[in-house]
Protein backbone atom coordinates (compact mmCIF):
# COMPACT_ATOMS: atom_id res chain seq x y z
CA UNK A 1 0.00 0.00 0.00
CA UNK A 2 1.28 3.62 -1.17
CA UNK A 3 0.88 6.01 1.37
CA UNK A 4 -0.44 9.66 0.70
CA UNK A 5 2.06 12.88 1.47
CA UNK A 6 -0.52 15.48 3.31
CA UNK A 7 0.62 18.93 3.61
CA UNK A 8 -1.36 22.01 4.49
CA UNK A 9 -1.65 23.19 1.10
CA UNK A 10 -3.14 20.16 0.02
CA UNK A 11 -5.76 19.92 2.53
CA UNK A 12 -6.65 23.50 1.94
CA UNK A 13 -7.24 23.01 -1.88
CA UNK A 14 -9.34 20.25 -1.21
CA UNK A 15 -11.24 21.45 1.45
CA UNK A 16 -11.59 24.51 -0.84
CA UNK A 17 -13.31 21.93 -3.64
CA UNK A 18 -9.81 23.08 -5.97
CA UNK A 19 -9.66 19.27 -6.93
CA UNK A 20 -7.61 20.12 -9.70
CA UNK A 21 -5.23 22.34 -8.60
CA UNK A 22 -5.08 20.01 -5.70
CA UNK A 23 -3.57 17.13 -8.24
CA UNK A 24 -1.30 19.19 -9.86
CA UNK A 25 0.24 21.04 -6.10
CA UNK A 26 0.82 17.12 -5.40
CA UNK A 27 2.51 15.67 -8.62
CA UNK A 28 4.13 19.12 -8.66
CA UNK A 29 3.10 20.23 -11.97
CA UNK A 30 3.96 23.64 -12.56
CA UNK A 31 1.49 26.00 -11.23
CA UNK A 32 0.65 29.19 -12.99
CA UNK A 33 1.65 32.25 -10.59
CA UNK A 34 0.59 35.41 -10.20
CA UNK A 35 3.06 38.85 -10.18
CA UNK A 36 1.83 39.07 -6.61
CA UNK A 37 2.38 35.62 -5.83
CA UNK A 38 6.04 35.76 -7.92
CA UNK A 39 6.85 39.12 -4.80
CA UNK A 40 5.47 36.89 -2.09
CA UNK A 41 8.10 34.40 -2.64
CA UNK A 42 10.81 36.71 -3.07
CA UNK A 43 10.45 38.63 -0.08
CA UNK A 44 9.76 34.65 1.83
CA UNK A 45 13.09 34.08 -0.07
CA UNK A 46 14.90 37.51 1.75
CA UNK A 47 13.23 37.02 4.92
CA UNK A 48 14.52 33.85 4.67
CA UNK A 49 17.92 34.30 4.39
CA UNK A 50 17.97 37.16 6.65
CA UNK A 51 17.17 35.18 8.99
CA UNK A 52 19.83 32.55 8.39
CA UNK A 53 22.16 35.69 8.15
CA UNK A 54 21.23 38.00 11.12
CA UNK A 55 18.65 35.95 12.77
CA UNK A 56 16.69 39.30 11.59
CA UNK A 57 13.27 39.05 9.75
CA UNK A 58 13.62 41.81 7.04
CA UNK A 59 11.55 45.29 7.29
CA UNK A 60 8.82 44.24 5.30
CA UNK A 61 8.26 41.44 8.30
CA UNK A 62 8.56 43.99 11.19
CA UNK A 63 12.44 43.48 11.35
CA UNK A 64 12.19 41.70 14.89
CA UNK A 65 15.68 40.37 15.59
CA UNK A 66 15.16 36.15 16.95
CA UNK A 67 17.45 34.49 19.73
CA UNK A 68 17.45 31.08 18.12
CA UNK A 69 15.82 30.73 15.01
CA UNK A 70 15.42 27.72 12.82
CA UNK A 71 14.17 28.43 9.36
CA UNK A 72 12.25 26.94 6.77
CA UNK A 73 12.36 23.85 8.50
CA UNK A 74 10.64 21.00 6.55
CA UNK A 75 9.14 17.99 9.21
CA UNK A 76 7.97 15.16 7.77
CA UNK A 77 5.87 12.54 10.57
CA UNK A 78 4.34 9.38 10.16
CA UNK A 79 0.67 10.08 10.54
CA UNK A 80 -0.99 6.65 10.08
CA UNK A 81 -1.08 3.65 7.93
CA UNK A 82 -2.84 5.80 5.15
CA UNK A 83 -0.41 9.03 5.29
CA UNK A 84 2.45 10.95 6.15
CA UNK A 85 2.16 15.10 7.44
CA UNK A 86 4.34 16.95 5.84
CA UNK A 87 5.29 20.64 6.42
CA UNK A 88 7.12 23.46 6.29
CA UNK A 89 7.81 25.75 9.67
CA UNK A 90 8.70 29.48 8.42
CA UNK A 91 10.41 30.37 11.23
CA UNK A 92 10.12 28.53 14.95
CA UNK A 93 12.24 30.47 17.47
CA UNK A 94 13.76 28.02 20.12
CA UNK A 95 14.56 30.55 22.33
CA UNK A 96 10.92 31.46 23.10
CA UNK A 97 9.30 28.71 21.31
CA UNK A 98 7.39 31.17 18.81
CA UNK A 99 6.26 29.57 15.53
CA UNK A 100 6.33 32.26 13.31
CA UNK A 101 3.86 32.51 9.93
CA UNK A 102 5.01 35.03 6.73
CA UNK A 103 2.23 35.91 4.59
CA UNK A 104 1.94 38.65 1.91
CA UNK A 105 -1.21 39.45 0.16
CA UNK A 106 -4.75 41.24 1.31
CA UNK A 107 -5.79 38.88 3.82
CA UNK A 108 -5.00 40.67 7.59
CA UNK A 109 -2.49 38.72 9.38
CA UNK A 110 -5.57 37.86 12.59
CA UNK A 111 -7.64 36.19 9.60
CA UNK A 112 -4.57 33.32 9.09
CA UNK A 113 -4.98 32.97 13.11
CA UNK A 114 -7.77 30.42 12.72
CA UNK A 115 -6.69 28.23 10.19
CA UNK A 116 -6.14 24.79 10.46
CA UNK A 117 -2.38 25.26 8.81
CA UNK A 118 -1.00 26.57 12.50
CA UNK A 119 -2.50 23.60 14.74
CA UNK A 120 -0.58 21.50 11.60
CA UNK A 121 2.38 23.24 11.74
CA UNK A 122 2.20 22.65 15.73
CA UNK A 123 1.46 19.19 15.64
CA UNK A 124 4.59 18.92 13.65
CA UNK A 125 7.09 21.06 15.84
CA UNK A 126 5.26 18.55 18.27
CA UNK A 127 6.30 15.30 16.95
CA UNK A 128 10.19 17.55 16.99
CA UNK A 129 10.02 17.57 20.55
CA UNK A 130 9.85 21.36 20.10
CA UNK A 131 6.94 22.88 21.91
CA UNK A 132 5.13 25.82 21.02
CA UNK A 133 4.22 28.44 23.37
CA UNK A 134 2.72 31.36 21.17
CA UNK A 135 1.75 31.77 17.37
CA UNK A 136 2.70 34.85 15.29
CA UNK A 137 1.31 35.50 11.77
CA UNK A 138 3.04 38.17 9.82
CA UNK A 139 1.87 39.82 6.74
CA UNK A 140 2.91 42.25 4.43
CA UNK A 141 0.36 43.54 2.20
CA UNK A 142 2.87 45.33 -0.42
CA UNK A 143 2.79 48.73 2.07
CA UNK A 144 2.37 48.18 5.56
CA UNK A 145 3.16 44.94 7.88
CA UNK A 146 0.71 43.74 10.31
CA UNK A 147 0.79 40.86 12.97
CA UNK A 148 -1.33 38.77 14.82
CA UNK A 149 -0.27 35.83 17.91
CA UNK A 150 -2.36 33.74 19.69
CA UNK A 151 -0.92 31.52 22.72
CA UNK A 152 -0.92 27.73 21.91
CA UNK A 153 -3.44 25.58 23.48
CA UNK A 154 -3.43 22.11 23.73
CA UNK A 155 -7.05 21.59 21.52
CA UNK A 156 -5.17 23.35 18.56
CA UNK A 157 -3.57 19.97 18.00
CA UNK A 158 -6.97 17.85 18.32
CA UNK A 159 -8.67 20.46 15.97
CA UNK A 160 -5.54 20.01 13.05
CA UNK A 161 -6.25 15.90 13.94
CA UNK A 162 -9.62 16.40 13.06
CA UNK A 163 -8.78 18.47 9.92
CA UNK A 164 -6.63 16.13 8.82
CA UNK A 165 -8.76 12.97 10.14
CA UNK A 166 -12.05 14.81 8.56
CA UNK A 167 -9.88 15.21 4.78
CA UNK A 168 -7.63 12.96 5.04
CA UNK A 169 -9.40 9.65 3.95
CA UNK A 170 -11.06 11.36 1.29
CA UNK A 171 -8.28 12.12 -0.75
CA UNK A 172 -6.35 9.23 -0.41
CA UNK A 173 -9.43 7.29 -1.76
CA UNK A 174 -9.60 10.21 -4.79
CA UNK A 175 -6.31 9.34 -5.52
CA UNK A 176 -5.90 5.71 -4.67
CA UNK A 177 -8.90 5.22 -7.36
CA UNK A 178 -7.09 7.29 -9.97
CA UNK A 179 -3.98 5.50 -9.75
CA UNK A 180 -2.25 8.92 -8.60
CA UNK A 181 -0.56 6.98 -5.48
Amino acid sequence: MNKLRLSWTLLNLWQQGKVDEAVAFYLKLERKETPEMVKGKELHKLNEENLKEARKFIKEFGGLELKKPRVEWKIEMNYNELFDLVGVIDAYDEETKTLYEFKTGKMSAISYLNSHQLGIYSLLLQKENKPVKKIMVIRWDGKKTDWAFKWFYPELIEEAKNFVDSLGPEIYQFFEERGII
